[in-house]
């Protein structure tokens, strides 16, 4: 994921990327030119003094090292999910920052994609109606690149954060069961029930496929929405005949990741509101964690 933060916020209007840091020498001298310094460590990065915010995008047990010094030298940070491993972690760098006034904001980067924005808009013009029953499914090939996460915290993170968006509250009650068919020290399938009051969800992650499928399902009053997050594609068929069907896909595909950063940049710059706010991200955390306790 940093070589593709390196690359978008070179494109990024307002923003400046003059630092990459990476334990790998041979790695991070892809990265370094005259304009853009490289550094092995972050407190070297810190000391050198030449940056104002950072993303980071380091393995998730790194998350909250790295955050609470960069916070506590009061530079801004958009960090990839999960925030951090745990609940206290996850609190903890939103007091760090509340206290040092900076921007803590968390990369769920589907809250971006415009499938995901059409549909909740459709949701809050009122088209959708109340939700009934909604499923995901989020499965790929195994991931080498990933070495400390299960397949719950690095995907269906992703599918609770946006279930909580579009139903609106957390669920009463969440259970999991999981397997590890190929990894013998963490989940590799998942699969997720969640209950809200007048709703029920399931979640199904996996790292067992030999594609990749990034779909949900969901039924609300007024109808069906079948959303693609890789396609982008949103599509609603009504209950009522007499209702317009709603489809949307981009003419060309839209990057979900540039649309994060300049959200962050933006809430840096302008005061915008933080598009995924910390608390945002622990309760996604929380979510997973709870799911995993119940398996």
């Amino acid at each position: 994921m940093g070589k593709y933060h390196v690359k978008h916020w070179q494109e990024i209007d307002g923003a400046q990327l003059t630092a990459v840091v990476d334990i790998h020498a041979d790695r991070l001298a892809q990265y370094t030119s005259s304009t853009l310094r490289g550094f092995e460590t972050i407190a070297a990065m810190l000391d050198a003094d030449i940056v104002d915010a950072v993303s980071i995008t380091s393995p998730t047990h790194l998350h909250f090292d790295h955050a609470k010094h960069c916070l506590n030298r009061g530079l801004h940070v958009l960090i990839e999910k999960p925030i951090a491993t745990s609940i206290e972690e996850g609190n903890q760098l939103i007091d760090i920052a509340v206290r040092n006034n900076c921007i803590l904001q968390v990369g769920h980067i589907e809250r971006f994609n415009p499938a995901v924005t059409t549909v909740m808009q459709w949701k809050n013009d009122g088209l959708l109606g109340a939700p009934i029953s909604l499923s995901t499914e989020r499965v790929s090939p195994m991931p080498t690149q990933i070495l400390d996460a299960d397949v719950m915290i690095d995907l269906a993170v992703h599918d609770l954060d946006i279930l909580t968006g579009i139903i609106g509250t957390p669920p009463q009650k969440i259970t999991g069961t999981f397997t590890s068919a190929r990894l013998l020290d963490r989940a590799d399938s998942a699969i997720l029930a969640l209950q809200y009051e007048n709703a029920i969800a399931a979640v199904s992650v996996g790292w067992n496929s030999p594609i990749k499928r990034r779909r949900l399902t969901a039924y609300f009053y007024n109808g069906l929405v079948e959303l693609d997050f890789i396609k982008q594609s949103a599509d609603f068929f009504p209950t009522d005949p007499s209702q317009p069907e709603l489809h949307s896909q981009p003419i060309t595909p839209i990057l979900p990741l540039t649309l994060e950063l300049a959200s962050f940049v933006s809430a840096i710059q302008f005061g915008s509101p933080i598009a995924v706010s910390g608390s945002d991200g622990v309760l996604a955390l929380k979510l997973t964690l709870q799911a995993k306790g119940s398996g």
